[in-house]
């Protein structure tokens, strides 16, 4: 990570061995290291509907995998889930 790239969350599915830290903003910069919450949309922990975005081909790859009942967590800064 680089130091200007604030963490928002982080981004689990347990039975695939995913635990991504998720980034503030979408731009190719944050993109490039990771998932990134989409500014507008509502925070991890907030309410409404949080967006976060991820290249399908790299850091997001492993949605392909997701089965039928796989449980996905998002975890805030401060350990809520």
């Amino acid at each position: 990570l680089t130091g200007d790239n604030e963490r928002t969350a982080r981004a689990v599915a347990k039975r695939l061995g995913i635990d991504q830290v998720v980034l503030d903003g979408t731009s190719g910069r944050v993109l490039a290291f990771g998932p990134g919450h989409v500014a507008g949309s509502a925070h991890p922990g907030g309410t409404g509907n949080v967006v976060i975005s991820g290249h399908r081909d790299t850091h997001f790859r492993w949605l392909a995998d997701l089965e039928e009942g796989d449980l996905l967590i998002m975890q805030t800064l401060d350990g809520r889930t």
